[in-house]
């Protein structure tokens, strides 16, 4: 899953501005989940419909949907491929608190991480 790469453009030409881009974006998202939910847990376990401590990717994109953040397909792709550190094809929730905590900090792992992706 390349998904990045249809991510509003961000590929891996586009350098430290599209890791800005994504970083945010999940500023914009942490800031809704936090005015809904209070906190990253109670926001994690909302979205967490089967209770199984994973998000699905339907899982993310039913949760993200009543935040008034427009969350396209494909971001919600790039997200979990971005958060899913262990490539087990879902956040559990310690990827998630790691997703939307010190997000300033994350930007050389964001430049890191769209540099590797395959164009």
């Amino acid at each position: 899953l390349d998904a990045l790469a249809t991510l509003n453009g961000w590929d891996r030409s586009g350098g430290t501005h599209k890791s800005q881009d994504l970083l945010r974006h999940l500023l914009r998202l942490r800031q809704a989940l936090l005015g809904k939910h209070g906190t990253l847990m109670a926001a994690f376990r909302a979205m967490d419909v089967e209770k199984d401590g994973a998000l699905t990717i339907q899982e993310l994109a039913k949760g993200l949907k009543g935040l008034d953040v427009t969350v396209a397909p494909a971001e919600r792709a790039a997200i979990l491929a971005y958060a899913d550190r262990d490539q087990s094809g879902s956040i559990e929730f310690n990827e998630f608190r790691r997703l939307f905590a010190n997000l300033p900090q994350q930007l050389p792992d964001m430049d890191a991480f769209l540099a590797n992706r395959n164009p």
